[in-house]
Formats: C-alpha cells, structure tokens, sequence
C-alpha cells in the first residue's frame, strides 16, 4: 500500500508551510492560496467544457486551451509561493514570467478587435462556456484581494500582475466565447421587464 492521503498532522487546526513553519489553517497565507486552489479547479472545468464543445472551431478551441493550461499550472505554482513565507526559497520556475503576461495582453487585444465595442455594463450569461469564463473571472478577483491582503508580507510582486491581468483575460475570453459562438451578450438595463 502506498502513502497513506491523512497524516493527521493538521488534526489541531494547524498545517506547515513551505519552510515548515506550523500555521492556523485559518492564516492569511492559507486563505490566499486556498482560493487559488479554487480557482484552479474551475479553470479545469472550463477546460473540460471547452474540450467537449462541439460548436467550437478548432482554432479558438486550441488557443483557448493552450492559455487555459499555461494558467493552470502558474496557478500551481503560483500557490506554492504563497506557501512559502520566502518566496527565493523556490527556483525561477515558479515565478510568473513576461511572456505570460503578454500572452494575456495579445490576446485581449485580438478578442478586444473583433468582438462589438462595449457600450454597456454586460451580465454574466450567454453561452454557459461565457459564463464559466466569469466564474473564473469572479474567483480571480477575490484571489487577487486575498493577495493584496498579504501586501505587509513577503510574496512575488509579480504574482499580482499575473492574477490582476488573468481577471481582465477571463473578461475578455467570457465575451469572445459568446462571439465564435455565436450567443448573444447579456446586457444589463437598470429596468428589466419581467
């Protein structure tokens, strides 16, 4: 039999980090990457639901889940430098890179080019792969303000570009999904009829 999954080390409410320091499950640091880890597990749904999309061509099928992987490991990884109270303890692997960054924006300004000029507030709603894409952007943003809680203490400063740029991609991603799939946008009236 192999390595049992319960140590039973965390029994008292308390679970180590990287360096093994001893915290309560309930840290700051544990809330922040707790909720990566939440995020991370609706961007593999969304990539399952993208993978199982019929109605959606090969080529923004392939871009999106080529992006969408890319992020769930950075996710990963990610979670392993909010775990770590000294984020020079992990090697350069695991810290967010440019190229990622750019990835983000040059795909933004492509989608940003061909969908409709955003003239109102839009509602998460449409095809449901868009509105997958919002949850994602939704769970991001609470990620990002569990980060910014940490500013006082030691994390890569470039992890909150990366989570603050990735909200903006799901953005993005969530009105483009409803563009090649041809589903019109929710958008919000401040008076809507019954």
């Amino acid at each position: 039999m192999g390595a049992k999954i319960y140590t039973k080390t965390g029994d008292r409410g308390l679970t180590s980090l990287i360096d093994g320091e001893r915290v309560s499950k309930n840290h700051p640091r544990l809330w922040a990457y707790g909720e990566m880890d939440e995020l991370g597990c609706y961007v593999s749904e969304l990539i399952c639901l993208i993978e199982s999309e019929l109605s959606l061509d090969l080529s923004s099928k392939k871009e999106l889940l080529k992006t969408l992987k890319a992020v769930q490991d950075q996710l990963f990884k990610s979670s392993s430098l909010l775990a770590s109270p000294d984020p020079t303890m992990l090697d350069a692997t695991f810290h967010v890179t440019a190229q990622l960054l750019e990835l983000f924006e040059s795909q933004i300004d492509e989608w940003t080019d061909a969908l409709p000029e955003l003239k109102n507030f839009i509602l998460p709603g449409g095809h449901i792969l868009s509105c997958k894409a919002h949850v994602c952007r939704s769970v991001c943003r609470r990620v990002e303000r569990r980060i910014e809680a940490l500013a006082d203490q030691s994390w890569d400063k470039d992890l909150i570009k990366f989570i603050n740029r990735l909200s903006d991609w799901f953005f993005t991603a969530a009105r483009y999904l409803n563009l090649v799939l041809n589903t019109p946008e929710v958008i919000w009236t401040s008076n809507p009829t019954p």
